[in-house]
């Protein structure tokens, strides 16, 4: 899945623009890391979602694709369980 949004040129500095409308979201700036911060925590946000725990079935808000399990069960796992299929 690609981001839905990046950083382009604009002008006499960059912008975060919306990849799928094309318009830019954010006022420009002069740093292009700036930018880049800003887009990346768009992005973050943007794959944030309600997502029902792998352990529990709790619904919990969820990082993205890769955090499928809620707090309680992620602090609960012992991470050197061998039944989870993990080794030391």
């Amino acid at each position: 899945m690609s981001d839905p949004f990046e950083v382009k040129k604009t002008g006499y500095g960059w912008a975060v623009f919306d990849r799928r409308t094309r318009k830019k979201v954010t006022n420009q700036v002069s740093s292009r890391s700036v930018a880049e911060d800003r887009c990346d925590e768009l992005n973050r946000e943007a794959r944030r979602r309600r997502r029902p725990c792998i352990c529990c079935g709790v619904s919990f808000i969820s990082e993205g694709p890769h955090n499928r399990m809620c707090n309680g069960c992620r602090h609960g796992a012992d991470p050197f369980d061998r039944r989870q299929g993990l080794s030391a």
